[in-house]
């Protein structure tokens, strides 16, 4: 169990860079996938048609 001794000040800094990174990928990916969604559903309602 942690406690307050065991605590670094780095544990700060390396929870606020990992949220600002989490903060910049996440809506890069949604974008990417809205943009991509047509094509997506395209390719999957053309499967059936290449199943003999």
């Amino acid at each position: 169990m942690r406690t307050l001794l065991d605590w670094h000040p780095e544990d700060g800094q390396t929870f606020a860079e990992y949220s600002i990174i989490l903060a910049v990928i996440t809506p890069a990916i949604v974008l990417v996938i809205s943009l991509l969604s047509d094509r997506i559903a395209a390719m999957f309602s053309g499967l059936p048609g290449l199943i003999p």
